[in-house]
């Protein structure tokens, strides 16, 4: 399974573990990751004490700073549309997107721009799906030295923007109006990726999709896994059984995610509660696991 971390951890279990994020240049690191138990603007954003909103990193990170922006759904607007930016345009560098969700349906007005970083030097934008946006997935145009890969782009106007020394490889395009400009070698993957019901927001692979295998290292193109790996925490402030069961949006109750897994697919439990524990629940065919680095209690 593929992992969240730049590190290998698996099962995604950012929220409970060291992230290990990679050396960074001279300057301040901040983490932004809302799933993390205590995640609050109020934070000094550090991996143990992360802020909850990636604008409060961006209004905390100056010139040679370093943010990381762990997965989630990042439901705030961020100044607008989904933007980040700094009181001096250019002075921000190297923030890393990861295996996060771009979609129109969470509350931006006319879905204008999925990610727009105004702009962002060294960007690193790894393993996220965009999907439903009207104008542009990724706009950063005039930032310098970013880099792309592995990201999804699924029926948006364009699908990302390039700034200068910019390097891409194994992003997949598919129903965009118009495709990536000048693209470089291996820098575009092309292919149906089969998303389960992209309409509604659920922007999981299915069986045939071109995503599956076509990653780095075999893995999946994308924010989610294959087999799917379903995700169940009822303390998150954002926990639904209304939802798809992402990490950074997760199921409320066990019983939903087990409903929903199909032979050969991983549930997930985070924040204390043993699934693998219960007698009560019917777990044939699908493995259940607990998150790296927990105490295993009984729950529902």
């Amino acid at each position: 399974m593929r992992a969240a971390t730049l590190t290998g951890l698996g099962m995604l279990a950012i929220a409970f573990c060291a992230l290990g994020l990679p050396p960074a240049a001279p300057g301040a690191t901040y983490v932004v990751d809302q799933a993390a138990a205590g995640a609050a603007d109020t934070n000094p954003g550090t991996e143990e004490k992360p802020f909850k909103t990636i604008q409060q990193a961006a209004d905390a990170a100056r010139a040679g700073d370093t943010v990381y922006v762990m997965e989630g759904n990042y439901l705030q607007r961020v100044a607008q549309g989904f933007m980040v930016t700094t009181g001096t345009p250019g002075t921000m560098a190297r923030m890393t997107f990861l295996n996060n969700i771009f979609w129109k349906g969470l509350g931006w007005d006319r879905c204008a721009t999925g990610l727009f970083l105004n702009p962002v030097n060294k960007a690193v934008v790894t393993n996220n799906t965009f999907a439903h946006i009207q104008y542009f997935g990724l706009r950063n145009q005039k930032g310098d030295g970013s880099m792309m890969s592995g990201n999804l782009f699924y029926e948006i106007g364009i699908p990302y923007t390039k700034g200068p020394n910019f390097t891409g490889t194994k992003n997949l395009v598919f129903a965009c109006k118009q495709s990536p400009t000048d693209a470089g070698k291996d820098e575009v993957a092309d292919g149906d990726p089969n998303l389960a019901a992209p309409n509604s927001g659920n922007v999981r692979l299915t069986k045939g999709s071109a995503a599956i295998g076509a990653g780095a290292d075999g893995g999946a193109i994308g924010a989610l896994e294959w087999p799917n790996v379903y995700y169940v925490d009822p303390r998150h402030p954002g926990a639904s059984d209304e939802g798809f069961g992402y990490a950074g949006w997760p199921y409320k109750s066990a019983g939903k995610a087990l409903a929903v897994a199909e032979t050969g697919e991983t549930v997930v439990r985070q924040n204390g509660i043993d699934l693998a524990g219960r007698k009560d629940v019917k777990v044939e065919g699908i493995e259940v696991a607990n998150t790296l680095g927990e105490a295993m209690v009984g729950g529902k």
